[in-house]
């Protein structure tokens, strides 16, 4: 296992910031072999600025302020009926 680095913040992506996600979420859809491009990044960046929207992000920060990782959550509203509860997703890379 790694060792998390010294000074490493979980935190939400601040919009000046956006080129260094779009590293990252570029990894990700390579890695999934999604297509991307402009307009689905463009139109997720904006969904995880926007507080009426159900997708949150949060990014690993270095203390330099390099992005090093980042996960994309949302609740999913639907009950469990086994243990009456909510569930979420996640996606990272």
């Amino acid at each position: 296992m790694k060792k998390i680095p010294p000074g490493l913040t979980i935190v939400p992506p601040l919009a000046d910031e956006k080129s260094q996600w779009r590293v990252l979420y570029n990894g990700y859809a390579e890695f999934y072999k999604v297509p991307m491009t402009d307009e689905i990044a463009n139109t997720v960046w904006g969904w995880i600025h926007d507080t009426n929207h159900e997708v949150e992000a949060l990014v690993a920060k270095l203390p330099d302020g390099r992005l090093v990782g980042l996960a994309h959550f949302r609740a999913i509203d639907r009950k469990s009926t086994r243990l009456n509860s909510s569930h979420g997703y996640i996606s990272y890379a």
